[in-house]
């Protein structure tokens, strides 16, 4: 686990790319919720693109970060070690 202590404006850009990843029902605000996670009070929720080797959970929050302002660097993180390592440099 990294801790980062973000600024308002960046945690703001942020949350606008964690809220636009998800799909939703047309016209609908809330994001469509497709079953009950592994845990019991948890959902999976529809998102856009593509889950692959080169786009996965890993690159996912990378591009979240960068999203927000922090370098990640080329290429991408595939891994959660090269994430957690790039994310302790910042």
């Amino acid at each position: 686990m990294v801790r980062l202590q973000v600024p308002r404006d960046r945690f703001l850009k942020l949350v606008a790319f964690i809220h636009g990843s998800f799909r939703r029902e047309a016209g609908m605000a809330k994001a469509l919720a497709l079953r009950r996670g592994l845990a019991a009070d948890s959902l999976f929720y529809a998102a856009g693109g593509g889950f692959h080797l080169f786009n996965n959970c890993n690159t996912w929050v990378a591009s979240a970060l960068e999203s927000a302002g922090y370098t990640m660097g080329w290429p991408p993180p595939f891994t959660t070690g090269q994430l957690l390592a790039r994310a302790r440099r910042l």
